[in-house]
């Protein structure tokens, strides 16, 4: 039995009390609108009571709650609508699945109906008919993705009122289709600002809270650069002097998962991501899978700074594709150990690419059982860093390269969705630090002097690069290498070739290289 327990009042202030009025008929509601703002200014609070609002205003009523992925709404939007805004004894929580496993809430005390969802199975969404759709973390959505929500708002559940679709997210680059739609007009803008949550500034009293002091000097003391103007100033701006400035979200991350069949790994990829010969029927036709020719680790060492731990599945084309990642603080080496032996099970890794720290690459050696003889390199080694001061500039371009369009229109490096191991580190969430490789990319930046032009040397060392450096080790690697077919020589265009060292292995081997086909 799950006890009652007394929730305080809540109470809207600022821009996004017009959604509760909304409701009411008091103010016409836009056919689109986002939430957006500064880190922590209540955007998800403010959501998750709105659909709890109109469930109880509107009985009749179905809407649909929904993320890039169906499961991070376990550790976003869930605990929040179910702790701080239903209450666990509401009937709506109590006796059904888990968390994980829930695919709404529906109770007559509750009203209407909440569905969960998620973008990575899109076609079971749109069989359904809604009222309203709350996207969370809409920024995550390509602009398509966006749009097509509006064929699943068909339904009449609310009368009066017809069909909204709203989502929330933190400011972004400023080319970003979201902010884009909101400065044309076709999407209204709804502002916050850290006083707009009632946790963080008592408006009665007109003064901070203790934890509005603490968070908001924690993100002042601890974000930089292009971080600091997103989600502390909740400015949309764009990373002066970006590093890999060719990454793209809606191309470089995929859905797809690996699996095992009969000694051979195939990666199952969910949607048209620009391989040869793999384009589905239609958008939802899962493409052939692709034979994983073989598996490259990487690690890059840290304790206070995170350290990050990644696995890259490389194809007979010479694509790679991140399919696991690791990234925590405060971690031993006994604890890295235990990771890896994790993912060699499942990822047979002929090498660990790792930062300069013997005594961890030692320990991977003994735990993995794979410490070279006779003074060669074990399966962990370290990485080449002789490029550039200090050795930031290793790998760098290899992996800008990788991102760049081929002949094909794919691409030569893309990250799994899925690819995150045990986890989002809660340290970095709190202190809203970037807690994967996807999220540091767009902040990793060159440092910039006064006229504001980026000193293209090495990355900012204010960046987060945890993850950066790690991918540059792997690329780096395998610059002058190749992990090919088992029955044929691949063929490479021209700059695929410059690229892995294919001229040089061609020459080595007496084989004429097969260069580009004649047209």
């Amino acid at each position: 039995m799950v006890e009652a327990v007394q929730k305080p009042p809540f109470v809207v202030h600022g821009d996004m009390g017009q959604m509760f009025q909304w409701l009411t008929g008091d103010v016409p509601h836009p056919r689109e609108a986002i939430i957006e703002g500064s880190a922590g200014t209540g955007k998800t609070r403010t959501g998750c009571e709105w659909v709890v609002t109109a469930c109880n205003s509107h009985r009749q009523s179905k809407g649909l709650i929904i993320r890039k992925t169906r499961v991070s709404l376990n550790d976003s939007v869930l605990p929040i609508l179910e702790e701080e805004v239903l209450g666990l004894d509401h009937p709506a929580v109590l006796g059904g699945p888990s968390r994980a496993h829930r695919t709404g809430y529906a109770h007559p005390r509750l009203g209407g109906e909440i569905v969960l969802g998620g973008m990575d199975n899109p076609t079971k969404l749109f069989s359904t008919q809604y009222d309203w759709c709350w996207v969370n973390e809409c920024q995550e959505l390509t602009k398509n993705e966006w749009e097509s929500l509006h064929r699943a708002l068909r339904r009449d559940g609310m009368p009066g009122f017809g069909n909204i679709l709203f989502g929330d997210c933190n400011p972004e680059d400023e080319f970003h289709w979201a902010n884009r739609r909101m400065e044309s007009g076709r999407c209204k803008r709804i502002l916050t600002r850290f006083w707009d949550n009632p946790t963080l500034y008592d408006h009665e009293s007109g003064e901070w809270t203790s934890k509005g002091f603490e968070y908001t000097a924690r993100l002042r003391e601890n974000l930089t650069g292009v971080t600091y103007q997103r989600l502390y100033l909740g400015k949309w701006v764009s990373a002066s002097g970006q590093v890999w400035e060719n990454y793209d979200t809606a191309v470089h991350k995929i859905q797809g998962e690996v699996e095992e069949s009969g000694g051979r790994h195939f990666l199952h990829v969910d949607g048209w991501h620009g391989a040869p010969g793999r384009k589905p029927t239609n958008d939802t036709d899962p493409c052939d899978p692709i034979e994983i020719k073989s598996f490259l680790g990487g690690q890059d060492v840290g304790f206070t700074a995170p350290g990050n731990a990644g696995v890259l599945a490389l194809d007979a084309e010479g694509r790679a594709y991140q399919v696991a990642e690791v990234h925590w603080t405060k971690k031993d080496h006994e604890w890295w150990g235990d990771v890896w032996s994790e993912m060699y099970e499942r990822f047979p890794v002929r090498a660990i690419i790792c930062d300069h720290d013997r005594a961890l690459i030692e320990h991977l050696n003994r735990r993995l059982k794979h410490a070279g003889p006779d003074g060669l390199p074990g399966l962990a080694r370290e990485a080449d860093k002789r490029r550039g001061k200090g050795g930031e500039m290793a790998g760098i371009d290899e992996v800008r390269v990788r991102l760049n369009p081929r002949d094909d229109d794919s691409r030569g490096f893309y990250i799994l969705e899925n690819s995150l191991y045990r986890g989002r580190d809660p340290e970095l969430v709190r202190d809203e630090k970037p807690t994967c490789l996807a999220e540091e990319i767009p902040a990793y930046v060159y440092p910039a002097v006064e006229d504001g032009k980026p000193i293209k040397d090495s990355p900012d060392p204010g960046c987060s690069d945890h993850g950066c450096d790690r991918v540059r080790y792997q690329f780096r690697y395998l610059k002058d290498r190749t992990f090919s077919s088992r029955t044929k020589v691949p063929y490479f265009t021209d700059e695929v070739n410059v690229t892995l060292g294919m001229n040089k292995i061609f020459r080595g081997l007496g084989i004429p290289h097969p260069g580009r086909p004649q047209r």
